[in-house]
């Protein structure tokens, strides 16, 4: 049976190398199913378990699941390019948005963050492009972009992009 802070734990387990193997038991015991597992999540797990049969599965499972919402991302696309060809945008308003929402990881020329990949040259994307990445940013992720979360001994929860991982502990940003 699945309750509805399910998504909330399933995302909070796999913020952690311990809570990614716990998933992978939980799906084992069928308490959890690979569809309740996002595709953020999954590629966790298949970072944290790299060989494992079961965190290749979730990684190709989350890959038919990426493209299946690039798909529908997509066939929004004419509409909003319809909108956004007939109405006027409010500048002030856009900017005061970018700067609270993407430069608070992204970086452009030398604001912001810098801890999720450069904007540079975003404003020569096709128009398709562009939306497709704001609708749906995590369609092209890349690997060194998946936020992790870490628990330290004190249970305080870290969040952030996995810089480095080893024996003696893991370092983010």
């Amino acid at each position: 049976k699945h309750r509805e802070d399910a998504p909330a734990l399933i995302d909070t387990l796999g913020g952690s190398s311990q809570g990614a193997s716990t998933l992978l038991a939980l799906l084992d015991n069928k308490l959890v199913q690979a569809g309740d597992i996002s595709p953020a999540i999954a590629e966790r797990i298949r970072a944290v378990h790299p060989k494992d049969p079961r965190a290749i599965s979730l990684s190709k499972t989350a890959a038919t699941q990426r493209k299946q919402e690039k798909q529908a991302a997509m066939k929004r696309l004419p509409a909003l390019r319809e909108l956004t060809d007939s109405q006027s945008g409010n500048a002030d308003t856009g900017k005061a948005l970018f700067n609270g929402m993407c430069l608070s990881c992204h970086v452009v020329g030398t604001e912001g963050r810098g801890i999720a990949p450069a904007l540079d040259g975003s404003a020569a994307r096709e128009p398709e492009a562009l939306l497709t990445a704001i609708l749906n940013p995590d369609a092209a992720v890349e690997g060194a972009y998946v936020l992790y979360r870490v628990i330290t001994k004190q249970g305080e929860i870290i969040e952030g992009y996995r810089k480095r991982s080893d024996s003696s502990g893991t370092v983010i940003s």
